[in-house]
């Protein structure tokens, strides 16, 4: 069936009516604003009026959201997340299974909550002033009340990188002695006092706390290329782990063997893969391989305790998860979710004993499940908000390829709406692509999407050469 394309694209405005070029004195410059251009031009162009029924359809189908995965504390009684279910984002809580959320933090300024005290009796929030994105370090109680100021300095970007077992010492980075470079301080929370631990060139960040309390940290040499050091917090020196030479992608964490490193990287192939990896070996023993195939394995994180390692994968967009025994490396069961179209994990308790889970299938907003890994016990917690919209008649997303000049299958999702399949005429279509080889279409759950679908539109995302995954 034939299509008609609708692509759609900005006007050059100022080619097309910029006046001719003057050497009298007289010239003065009246600026590119509405002014600049013929009443007559203004109005052709000018979009129409939307109905009021309109109007109202497409606010309730963009205030559709659900909160975020949240952080649980210890004892699984309490879970702590972010909401802009206001308008605002802040940070609220709720006692158990869908229980009712209180909101914990208000006002004009958006706040994040960034992290949960080891012991559960705070939560660390992240806040600017009046939009300047000079973000700060904040603290409350997990009862709620009053927001106290951890850490926050005028043009200065903080944030949180971890909080030592003991909850009495916070690492922060901070661009506060230069702004080009982000340093690690350490934060005394009991005498308020920081110390500078790493002021060097570079973008640098806080893995997590050795055995021996020395810090696994990095330094993002371009967004696509790090290295790993161990940082002594006796002599403040860095020893190299990896990533110093050449340009790779790594994301690093600690073993539960000494001198053990679990890594993700994509330089032995064509997908980012999971292995562990042992300097001190020979170079025919360095690396072995712990997840591989053809997916992406997109992120990694490890219990506290070293027990569970647990990563995401990316297969033609859609996103899964999955487990290992950090210990003997073999595969561990988890829940399964049918009819997801993706399937991620959120953080797990210091305890290591209840982990989130969130699932989103195109037909219902991101829903976040507790799993108790200790009763293998799963429990949805959350749910999203939808106004006055019937999200069950969404359609569904379909993964369709087109070939390329040289015949390589690109992969594409074509969302068709109702109205297209019932039409005897050709159908409108938008080519949406996604911004830049760093990005990918997916499919899910889209309220946008849906607005173009009810009104005939058929949709075409394609994934071309370069798009991550």
């Amino acid at each position: 069936m034939k299509v008609t394309l609708v692509i759609t694209s900005l006007l050059t405005w100022a080619l097309l009516f910029m006046p001719s070029c003057s050497n009298t004195s007289k010239s003065s410059y009246k600026g590119h604003g509405g002014e600049s251009l013929p009443t007559e031009v203004l109005k052709k162009y000018a979009p129409k009026d939307l109905s009021f029924d309109m109007v109202k359809k497409v606010r309730s189908t963009l205030e559709i959201n659900s909160p975020s995965s949240g952080v649980l504390s210890n004892d699984g009684k309490e879970l702590f997340f972010n909401w802009r279910v206001t308008g605002v984002n802040q940070v609220w809580k709720v006692d158990g299974p869908l229980k009712f959320p209180e909101q914990l933090t208000g006002g004009e300024e958006a706040t994040y909550l960034i992290g949960i005290s080891p012991d559960g009796k705070t939560i660390y929030l992240s806040r600017d002033s009046k939009g300047d994105e000079y973000t700060g370090i904040y603290a409350q109680s997990t009862k709620g009340g009053r927001v106290t100021k951890v850490y926050q300095k005028k043009k200065v970007k903080a944030s949180l990188q971890h909080i030592s077992s003991d909850n009495r010492t916070l690492y922060i980075r901070a661009n506060e002695e230069n702004p080009k470079n982000f340093s690690l301080y350490k934060y005394d929370l009991k005498t308020k006092e920081k110390e500078l631990l790493l002021d060097k060139e570079g973008y640098w960040f806080l893995v997590e706390e050795t055995s021996n309390k020395d810090l696994l940290v990095g330094r993002m040499k371009t967004n696509i290329c790090s290295e790993y050091y161990i940082l002594s917090l006796k002599t403040k020196e860095l020893t190299p782990i990896i990533g110093q030479d050449g340009c790779d992608k790594y994301r690093v964490r600690l073993g539960w063997r000494a001198n053990e490193y679990i890594i993700q990287t994509d330089q032995f192939g064509e997908f980012s893969e999971l292995y562990a990896y042992y300097p001190e070996k020979s170079p025919s023993k360095k690396w072995k391989a712990l997840v591989q195939g053809d997916f992406e394995v997109g992120y990694f994180f490890i219990d506290r305790k070293k027990t569970k390692i647990f990563y995401g994968t990316a297969k033609e967009g859609y996103s899964n998860v999955g487990m290992l025994n950090a210990r003997t490396f073999e595969g561990l069961s988890l829940p399964q979710f049918p009819n997801a179209d993706h399937i991620s994990f959120g953080r797990i308790t210091y305890n290591g004993r209840y982990l989130m889970i969130i699932e989103e299938t195109a037909k219902a907003p991101r829903s976040n499940y507790v799993y108790d890994l200790k009763n293998k016990s799963l429990q949805k917690w959350t749910r999203p908000m939808v106004p006055e919209i019937d999200t069950t008649t969404f359609v569904k997303d379909k993964l369709e390829y087109y070939e390329a000049a040289d015949g390589t299958k690109i992969p594409m999702f074509v969302t068709r709406s109702k109205k297209c399949e019932k039409a005897k005429s050709p159908c409108p279509v938008i080519v949406k692509f996604h911004g830049g080889p760093e990005s990918i279409s997916t499919p899910g759950f889209s309220p946008l999407n849906q607005l173009f679908l009810e009104e005939g539109f058929t949709l075409v995302r394609p994934n071309v050469r370069g798009s991550q995954g």
